[in-house]
């Protein structure tokens, strides 16, 4: 769990948010491009058997598809891997179907889940804090394509046009975006983005250390035209 924390400290957590008109603007590095997908990081790794691992420390085990392909696959033992845990679909799928899925407990049907590893957090010979992720990419590229398991594919890229046409092109058939990978370790997530024009409605405070009162979290909302409000997000 330590590796894992650690991974999501400085890696995951890490990631900037891109528009797409930012595209040209910020990402003119060479980066490895791959389609972003919908739904939860976890972590694969080998603990007497093949089990996926979430950030909190929830474990899946057990004969499901996805552990049992990471099982044929004769992957190295000594690794972690971290994937996007996500339903298929012949539509795009959300994250919502993820934890729908997992809410089933025992009766849940897991044909359905599927886990596409991005990273490599620790290996023999990498380590995603340290090695640059071209090298770790090649080290997830070996592992053979599943119908549960498999690798999340990337694309090299060496223009901001490139980026671009990709993201059209994939956003076009209603993919969440994309995930770019810079060789410096600088990574991006290029998703769609929404303005809007709202208020705040409500906020929360907390004690600072200090004993001064100080902002905890708002409530965003939306004036509609009969004067109700709709509220978006805290």
């Amino acid at each position: 769990m330590s590796k894992i924390v650690a991974y999501r400290k400085v890696v995951a957590s890490n990631y900037v948010l891109t528009s797409p008109s930012d595209i040209e603007r910020k990402l003119g590095l060479p980066l490895l491009v791959s389609t972003k997908l919908d739904g939860e990081l976890w972590f694969l790794l080998f603990d007497s058997e093949w089990k996926l691992v979430s950030p909190t420390g929830r474990v899946i085990s057990g004969a499901i598809e996805i552990l049992t392909e990471a099982g044929n696959s004769k992957i190295e033992k000594d690794c972690i891997f971290a994937g996007e845990l996500h339903v298929l679909g012949e539509k795009r799928t959300r994250i919502a179907d993820v934890t729908s899925t997992l809410s089933g407990g025992d009766k849940q049907d897991t044909s359905k889940l599927a886990f596409a590893v991005f990273d490599v957090v620790t290996s023999p010979t990498v380590s995603a804090i340290g090695t640059p992720y071209t090298v770790r990419y090649e080290e997830i590229s070996k592992i053979p394509v599943g119908k549960n398991f498999f690798f999340a594919p990337s694309t090299p890229t060496r223009s901001s046009n490139e980026v671009a046409e990709i993201y059209d092109k994939e956003t076009a058939a209603s993919a969440e975006g994309l995930v770019g990978r810079a060789e410096d370790g600088r990574s991006y997530k290029i998703k769609p983005t929404k303005d809007l024009d709202a208020a705040i409605i409500g906020f929360t405070e907390r004690r600072d250390a200090d004993g001064s009162l100080i902002v905890r979290s708002i409530l965003l909302g939306l004036l509609q035209d009969d004067g109700s409000w709709i509220p978006v997000t805290t």
